[in-house]
């Protein structure tokens, strides 16, 4: 019983049920879980390939053999079943065969991991350069922007001039259209805020969010200004980590050929918004691969970004200079790109790639945890072991049954496995390319279309069923076709490829066969399909359309410029109207311009300039008046003329009113034109015409520009008219002066500057330009020269406003005069000068008793010079000429009509002549302002009462003429200035002045508004009768203008 049990257990172990069973068992082990395990150790499709195709060999090497083992066993077990102990020893060496043969399958994995790690760790060093490139340029290319943002500014001539004139004026139209061109930048380039500034850099105006002045910005504003070159700020952080970045651009404005500093803007942006997202965005799914922006402060290196690994942390993270392991040092100590194993803040093993950003002192690390970019090679020698553990396992129960099942199923696993990861490849490209926003378009070598997004259908307007296998020239324009196919032929030919990798403009052409503008992005690739071609295209109409109105609207505002400097340096017509001819073609970059002024008798605008290349339209259509055509082409013309606005038309071509011309217009190169009057004294005089190749060329913002320099025309030509009244004033009063009885002189930088006739005649010369450039205290004998020399220095020094005194002089023929002078401190082109009168009194010290007559005499010399006062403010203020002479006379008459005694009235007159004497201090450009006045020139405009008394106050007059000066606008309820005095505080000769100033100045013209009449005046004082002004002085008024038919002098 015995024997038959032991004969019999290895027959009843080794079965074909048996071996058939441990086979599928263990077969179906190693192929589910090998795969399943190597899918798990690695995602790279040639390293998977290379592994399924080891393991493969290794199961059929080993089960080949086993199976030749088995096979023998069985044969020998057939043939001999009673030898089952001899058999034992076998099945042992088939155990150690089986186990040497497992160990193979490990040692194979571990062999080529170890040759797979370099390369590895070469291509994560690749993938990091890349990126490291790429965010670098990014932010390069972001700071030049962002100075370029800066230079746009200031190298804008006309939004510069609008900087000045708005300090100038204070114009809320030129407050206005900056503010819009400050807010489009900020809209457009996503800035924080902008802030204006003046020269010394005070605000002028502020944009956007609001935010402190660091220490920083005020410095680099101060570079700035005094160089003049546009700045960029360091990166700093404020108190709450908050990341800022300024941009200062000077704004140097040229008047006359000199430049001059009129301000700055300062742009200011949140790098944590625009740039750090550039940044901290990483190309794929990674859990430890970040970038940091880095620089070096002292000993220490500043992470200027968040960092992944510290969320949260306050910025910046400073780390010392000198970790011989940290990239960031390393990359600040180097100064240059390159890359490195290192260890970073977490003192984690990390592969890095470094690069310096272009014109900053910022460097730019990619890194990744070496564990995550070797976790694959470290994965694979893992599961390479448990594979061989599986293997050793299917191996052993392998049979050749289920041998050609067993590989049938391995490679039906391959191509079901390489299937899912095709289709996984494919779902990733279809839902990147369907959900882009920009249109992707792929083509194979041939030039035909493969691949076509949602967003290329609505870009083009073809469907993906009408695209595909259709030729890229369906895309393009005819003109540009043959190019592409001569391109594509080149290419296949082995030929350089000049688009691959760049991003360029082309044109594309729609289904519906319109044609616009776009950027390509293309790249190529290849499969075992063949060379394609994939490119990104996206729309940029709006953005071209965007850059020509900016360019449109720059050459308006450089050609807004040069009319206003042509304005100031033309002296005439018809050289003013030339220029402005050729501005408006050279620089508003108009087809061509005309100016006309109208024929009343012809009733037409007949050209008077005219600039740029018209072919003949100017001469054949404004020359033109027929009777069925009565307006000669004018309608435009016409039309300003007419109505006083603008006329235009926006497609001349289409325009049935001007049907006319349309050959002409065409023949011209016109599709847009419009005529702006100009008005001369207030009534249009004429046209300015201009003529663009573009339709619907004049918008708002174009018109709004070109009606301002129409009113800049119109300025002019009433600034000739001024200019031309104002010299032959000048010539009346010099000839005033040259026949006046008393020696005029003026004393400016001790040195004669300027004497009448009649002063050269008492000083004993016989012309006045023999004395002008003399030294004045030369003319005076010895003995009296240090008491004038003393006199003239109080005046110089201010001591005394003026003063009278005597001296002798010494005349070239050696005769000695006694000479009378008087002297007061004075504005002479705008510096500090002396001026006065002299007489010869040497009869006053040979005869007294004619000592009363030239006492008198001198008081008549005295009220001339108070004429020649009055005459010099008005000649400071030409537009308010005559105001001190008019109130003077409305004070009389109402003094006489209070009762006030001749000597009284008197009194007034003088104050009336002087009241205003302090406006000579006030620059000339103030007073003749035409726009509104700043603070702080109003400020400098009250402070004429002031100055008034200052220069009255030490001559002695039988009346307050000092006091009178100072008052006359003070107001009975304490409203008024420079004291604020209240009731009878005032003097009356002061209550008289206050209202014959007002009704003076309200009822006459000013440069900043036309005149309001008298009546506007009257109620005036009514209106502030017994609070702003005296209720017995307005009474009076009132009686006088109302009852008495007193009118206004002339």
């Amino acid at each position: 019983m015995h024997e038959s049990l032991s004969t019999n257990r290895p027959a009843n172990r080794l079965t074909p049920a048996r071996v058939t069973l441990l086979y599928a068992v263990f077969a179906a082990l190693w192929i589910v879980a090998s795969g399943y395990l190597l899918n798990l150790a690695t995602a790279d499709p040639v390293l998977l390939a290379r592994f399924e195709l080891a393991k493969g060999l290794a199961f059929v090497a080993v089960t080949s053999i086993l199976l030749y083992l088995l096979l023998r066993f069985w044969r020998d077990l057939v043939a001999d079943p009673d030898d089952t102990a001899a058999l034992i020893p076998g099945t042992r060496r088939l155990a150690g065969i089986f186990l040497a043969l497992a160990l193979v399958v490990p040692l194979m994995g571990f062999g080529i991991v170890r040759l797979h790690s370099p390369q590895m760790e070469r291509e994560t060093f690749d993938n990091l350069r890349t990126i490291a490139d790429l965010k670098a340029t990014q932010i390069d290319t972001w700071v030049t922007e962002r100075v370029g943002d800066g230079i746009a500014l200031a190298d804008s001539k006309g939004f510069v001039a609008r900087v000045a004139e708005l300090q100038r004026s204070g114009s809320a139209k030129e407050s206005d259209t900056i503010r819009i061109r400050l807010e489009l930048l900020i809209k457009g380039m996503g800035y924080e805020s902008i802030v204006l500034l003046d020269a010394a850099g005070a605000p002028i105006m502020s944009l956007g969010e609001a935010h402190r002045f660091s220490e920083e910005t005020l410095q680099l504003t101060q570079a700035a200004l005094a160089d003049g070159a546009v700045r960029r700020g360091r990166l700093y952080f404020d108190a709450d980590s908050h990341t800022h970045v300024d941009f200062v651009a000077p704004l140097l404005h040229e008047v006359a050929g000199q430049r001059r500093l009129v301000g700055a803007v300062l742009l200011h942006m949140d790098p944590a918004r625009f740039l750090f997202p550039y940044i901290e965005t990483w190309p794929g799914a990674s859990l430890s691969a970040e970038t940091q922006l880095v620089r070096r402060e002292g000993d220490r290196i500043e992470f200027l970004n968040q960092l992944r690994h510290r969320p949260g942390e306050a910025l910046p993270v400073r780390l010392p200079a000198n970790e011989s392991m940290l990239p960031a040092a390393i990359a600040i100590r180097e100064g240059r790109p390159g890359s490195m194993s290192g260890v970073d803040y977490r003192g984690v093993p990390v592969l890095a790639a470094y690069r310096p950003v272009a014109g900053t002192d910022w460097f730019l690390i990619a890194k990744i945890d070496r564990d995550e970019a070797l976790a694959p090679v470290r994965d694979l020698a893992m599961w390479v072991s448990l594979v061989a553990f599986f293997a050793v396992a299917a191996i052993g129960v392998a049979v050749l049954m289920l041998w050609r099942q067993q590989q049938r199923a391995h490679r039906l696993h391959l191509k079901a496995q390489a299937s899912a990861v095709l289709r996984q490849s494919e779902a990733r490209y279809r839902a990147a390319t369907e959900s882009a926003g920009d249109a992707i378009i792929s083509a194979d070598a041939a030039g035909n279309i493969v691949s076509w997004n949602p967003s290329a259908a609505c870009l083009f307007g073809h469907t993906e069923a009408e695209a595909l296998g259709q030729p890229l020239t369906l895309l393009m324009p005819a003109a540009l076709q043959q190019r592409h196919l001569e391109g594509m032929a080149r290419l296949r030919a082995g030929g350089a490829p000049h688009l691959i990798g760049k991003a360029v403009e082309v044109t594309g052409r729609r289904k519906d066969g319109g044609e616009f503008p776009m950027e390509l992005s293309l790249a190529r690739w290849q499969t075992d399909e063949g060379v394609f071609y994939t490119g990104i295209l996206r729309d940029i109409a709006e953005r071209k359309r965007a850059d020509t109105l900016l360019r449109r609207q720059k050459d308006l505002y450089d050609t807004l410029s040069q009319t206003n400097q042509t304005i100031v340096r033309c002296s005439d017509q018809h050289s003013l109207f030339a220029e402005i001819c050729r501005i408006a073609v050279e620089h508003g970059r108009f087809r061509f311009a005309w100016i006309g002024l109208l024929d009343a008798a012809r009733n037409r605008v007949l050209p008077r300039a005219r600039f740029g290349e018209d072919a003949g339209y100017i001469d054949r259509v404004h020359a033109v008046r027929t009777a069925d055509d009565p307006e000669g082409g004018q309608v435009l013309a016409t039309q300003a003329v007419l109505s006083g606005s603008h006329a235009i038309s926006n497609d001349f071509l289409s325009d049935a009113a001007l049907s006319p011309w349309h050959d002409e217009a065409r023949n011209a190169g016109i599709r847009a034109a419009g005529a702006f009057p100009i008005r001369r004294g207030g009534a249009v005089i004429g046209t300015l015409n201009l003529y663009a190749a573009e339709p619907g060329f004049f918008d708002a913002e174009v018109l709004s520009t070109l009606d301002e320099m129409s009113t800049d025309i119109s300025f002019a030509l009433d600034n000739l008219d001024r200019s031309a009244a104002l010299a032959a004033a000048e010539e009346q009063f010099r000839g005033l002066v040259e026949q006046a009885i008393a020696g005029i002189y003026i004393i400016q930088d001790d040195r004669i500057a300027y004497v009448n006739q009649r002063c050269a005649e008492i000083l004993g010369y016989g012309k006045a330009e023999a004395l002008i450039g003399a030294d004045p205290l030369l003319l005076v004998v010895e003995a009296d020269r240090a008491k004038v020399m003393e006199n003239m220095q109080r005046l110089h020094d201010g001591v005394v406003q003026s003063l009278t005194f005597e001296f002798a002089t010494l005349r070239p023929d050696g005769t000695a005069v006694d000479i009378g002078l008087h002297g007061a401190r004075a504005t002479h082109r705008g510096r500090q000068a002396i001026i006065g009168l002299l007489q010869d009194i040497s009869e006053k010290k040979r005869a007294e008793e004619q000592i009363a007559r030239y006492v008198k005499q001198l008081e008549g010399a005295f009220m001339r010079t108070v004429e020649v006062a009055t005459t010099l403010s008005e000649m400071r203020d030409p537009y308010t000429a005559g105001h001190e002479k008019r109130v003077a006379a409305i004070a009389v008459a109402i003094g006489a009509e209070l009762g006030y005694d001749a000597r009284s009235q008197e009194g007034l007159r003088v104050a009336g002549y002087l009241h205003d004497v302090g406006k000579i201090t006030i620059p000339a450009e103030i007073l003749s302002k035409p726009g509104s006045l700043s603070p702080i020139e109003y400020e400098m405009i009250k402070g004429h009462s002031r100055a008034s008394y200052e220069v009255l106050k030490e001559v002695e007059f039988p009346w307050p003429v000092a006091e009178i000066a100072l008052q006359h606008h003070e107001r009975m309820d304490g409203s008024g200035y420079p004291r604020g005095l209240k009731g009878d505080a005032i003097l009356p000769e002061a209550r008289i002045m206050a209202v014959a100033d007002v009704v003076e100045a309200m009822s006459s013209h000013r440069p900043y508004r036309a005149s309001l009449g008298i009546e506007a005046a009257l109620e005036e004082i009514v209106r502030g009768r017994a609070t702003a002004y005296d209720a017995v002085v307005a009474d009076a008024c009132l009686r006088l203008f109302r009852e008495k038919g007193y009118r206004l002098p002339d």
